[in-house]
């Protein structure tokens, strides 16, 4: 009897969650909530570089990084999705089962997500993927202007992107908001300005 009403529970969810999905395309679309609704926030382009400096294909080098974050990103989602709660056991009690599953996920799903950066357009992944170890993933920056861009996009800072292994050996990068700079903190009292 459990496993008849379990099957029955995952059609219904199935079937609504394919609802869900289908739904917005199909329904009319509304031009006036469009009007109504907020424009989204987007940075001015400013492009500070001569000639040369910048790879020709930069933008749509960007855009293929974007889209192999958003897949990556929604496969994190649903792994977070699919895995069971971990069991907290042991003396000292430690997570037991899913424990690091659990944690590789919430990694996961915080490198890939690009609502933290300030205009929501890029994710930690952008400069720090994977399967370029952990670095930039775009070749054409790498060998010509080696910083990356940031949220901003045609900004860049003034070292090449960090890779994670090496990062514990860095002191925190911390933003004063009165001067709008980034410093580096050494031993909690000597500061040095890195960039604004």
């Amino acid at each position: 009897m459990g496993r008849a009403r379990l099957t029955k529970i995952s059609v219904v969810c199935s079937t609504i969650a394919a609802a869900l999905l289908i739904s917005p395309w199909l329904l009319p679309q509304n031009s006036s909530q469009e009007a109504k609704a907020e424009p989204a926030v987007t940075p001015t382009i400013y492009n500070p570089y001569p000639p040369g400096i910048l790879p020709p294909d930069l933008n749509s080098e960007i855009r293929r990084v974007l889209r192999e974050i958003d897949f990556i990103e929604t496969e994190a989602v649903f792994q977070w999705l699919a895995i069971p709660p971990p069991i907290l056991a042991g003396n000292p009690p430690i997570l037991q089962n899913t424990g690091v599953a659990s944690v590789e996920i919430l990694g996961k799903l915080m490198n890939f997500d690009k609502n933290i950066s300030p205009f929501k357009n890029e994710a930690c992944a952008s400069c720090h993927m994977p399967y370029a170890g952990f670095s930039g993933p775009i070749p054409s920056v790498n060998l010509l202007m080696i910083a990356y861009p940031g949220s901003a996009h045609f900004r860049a800072g003034k070292r090449t992107a960090q890779r994670y292994t090496y990062s514990s050996y860095f002191p925190p990068l911390q933003y004063d908001t009165t001067q709008g700079f980034l410093w580096r903190k050494f031993l909690g009292f000597t500061r040095n300005r890195i960039f604004a």
